[in-house]
């Protein structure tokens, strides 16, 4: 009688062992810190400088060429979450430029493993002046777009909803 006891005391502390051990695995699996994953470069890229112009609205629309390297579409609207910094020669970051002041032209659609057309508008204090031709416009914008820049690189568009960057070009002066 005694041995059949010592059995299931055994049996017993053996199963409630295991079942604290379980316990703690599912708290420290649950309460552990997560890091957080990479901004992932490699999404979406920019096919070389942007087409630029002046829109109606005191904007200037710098238009990229963009690849959607993923199996889903990028789908916009706009709700579209981003910060849009400038990457400066030493690869550190900027302030993001606040909303407003830089905009996404949405909706924005590029269907997976195609290009497709992505662009951020800038606010502008940059006006034409009367008689000024063409393409003498397009260096003054040229011009004021690489002064914006403020020596920095490129563009980089912090996209939150997928967790990824977007590295876009700059204006580069002739």
């Amino acid at each position: 009688m005694k041995l059949i006891f010592l059995k299931i005391a055994a049996i017993s502390a053996g199963v409630v062992f295991a079942l604290a051990a379980i316990l703690a695995g599912i708290y420290w699996y649950t309460t552990r810190p997560i890091p957080e994953r990479p901004w992932d470069e490699s999404v979406f890229i920019a096919d070389g400088p942007p087409n630029f112009y002046e829109d109606d609205d005191s904007y200037i629309s710098l238009s990229y060429r963009l690849r959607n390297q993923t199996a889903k579409d990028f789908d916009e609207d706009s709700n579209y979450r981003h910060k849009l910094v400038v990457v400066r020669p030493d690869k550190s970051l900027t302030n993001p430029i606040p909303n407003g002041t830089v905009l996404v032209a949405t909706p924005v659609f590029i269907p997976a493993h195609q290009s497709g057309t992505f662009k951020i508008k800038i606010r502008a204090s940059f006006e034409r002046k009367a008689g000024v031709t063409d393409e003498v416009f397009q260096q003054q914008l040229r011009k004021y777009l690489v002064s914006i820049m403020h020596g920095g690189e490129y563009f980089a568009l912090f996209d939150e909803a997928r967790h990824c960057r977007i590295n876009l070009p700059a204006v580069r002066e002739n």
